[in-house]
């Protein structure tokens, strides 16, 4: 998920609407929509959904030197941790979190 952060519910909202709860139960939702929680993201998506990863990536990722946080979700698995580190570990460094910790991270309040 890659929106605004104030368009992030009326988006999965579409997405669920218009895809079967099949899809969801086979991928990993990653988001770095800044400020929008994990309880967010998990209740406006199918109960189903396999995994959901809340990433802030900072602006060097453009040029392979980001810090980059991430949260998981309730469902995450340590494949579901694995994936994300090595899809931002190819923009530089990543760091698991605490949620909690991740709005430090982005400076934005909690949608």
């Amino acid at each position: 998920m890659a929106v605004k952060p104030q368009v992030v519910v009326p988006v999965l909202n579409e997405l669920t609407s218009s895809h079967d709860d099949s899809l969801f139960s086979s991928k990993s939702f990653i988001s770095i929509a800044a400020g929008v929680t994990l309880k967010t993201m998990e209740s406006n998506l199918p109960s189903n959904t396999k995994s959901v990863i809340r990433v802030m990536p900072n602006t060097p990722c453009t040029v392979g030197e980001s810090a980059t946080a991430f949260a998981l979700g309730t469902k995450s698995s340590i494949t579901d941790k694995d994936l994300c580190e090595k899809l931002f570990l190819a923009v530089g460094k990543v760091k698991e979190v605490p949620e909690k910790l991740i709005d430090a991270v982005t400076g934005k309040k909690k949608i």
